[in-house]
């Protein structure tokens, strides 16, 4: 006996659903290539936000050894140097 024409309608039925199948694939692929680039975006501003945290912290430790200098100096002048 040959095959039916009820087997070519559940074949055509599973192309369907494979089909949709690679769809939703791509869907999620799309969506974890997205999260990574956000990820990385979020690296990167944390990565600028610490180099920021570190020239704050360079310039407060300028401003300490300049106060020092100036500290040194008024009390040079105190004694009469």
């Amino acid at each position: 006996m040959g095959v039916g024409a009820g087997d070519g309608g559940r074949a055509g039925d599973w192309g369907r659903l494979a089909g949709d199948e690679g769809r939703l694939a791509g869907d999620e692929g799309r969506l974890a290539g997205d999260e990574g680039r956000l990820a990385g975006d979020e690296g990167r501003l944390a990565g600028d936000e610490g180099r920021l945290a570190g020239d704050e912290g360079r310039l407060a430790g300028d401003e300490g050894r300049l106060a020092g200098d100036e500290g040194r100096l008024a009390g040079d002048e105190g004694r009469g140097w």
